[in-house]
């Protein structure tokens, strides 16, 4: 204001709003900073939010888990779900080659009735073979 008021003697009296002041000063962000890990961003399906690493980890654990490739099925299932994973690369995340443990055979799962008394990995297999326990993800269409 003091320079304002040194180039306009009248514009001496004027609060520093009225005299200009501030009109040059870039506005403030009201936008997120950029996250540091592009898996950390975060992809809605339904009513459901998880990191795009998070969603990979699961779908690799609970749909793929028998799968020697469940990472790389998984990344590719997350990335038809959610647009916004596609700058995640699986490398970057901590899924690896392995994940999750291969669901025992059949005979020690009980398929019939309510899937509430299966674990997600059992429904998971459930699903898969016997058309029953599923839990259907919303697919994002972009």
């Amino acid at each position: 204001q003091k320079s304002v008021a040194e180039l306009c003697p009248v514009c001496a009296g004027c609060p520093p709003h009225a005299a200009g002041c501030g009109v040059i000063d870039p506005p403030t962000s009201t936008s997120p900073p950029p996250l540091a890990h592009p898996c950390e961003e975060v992809c809605v399906l339904g009513d459901q939010s998880a990191t795009c690493e998070a969603r990979i980890l699961w779908v690799a654990d609970n749909i793929y888990q028998t799968n020697e490739n469940s990472c790389l099925e998984a990344h590719a299932d997350v990335l038809k779900q959610c647009d916004i994973c596609g700058r995640c690369p699986i490398a970057e995340t901590t899924c690896t080659r392995g994940a999750g443990t291969p669901a025992p055979p059949f005979e020690e799962f009980d398929c019939a009735g309510s899937a509430e008394h299966l674990s997600a990995q059992q429904q998971a297999w459930c699903c898969q073979h016997k058309g029953t326990g599923c839990v259907f993800l919303a697919h994002a269409d972009g």
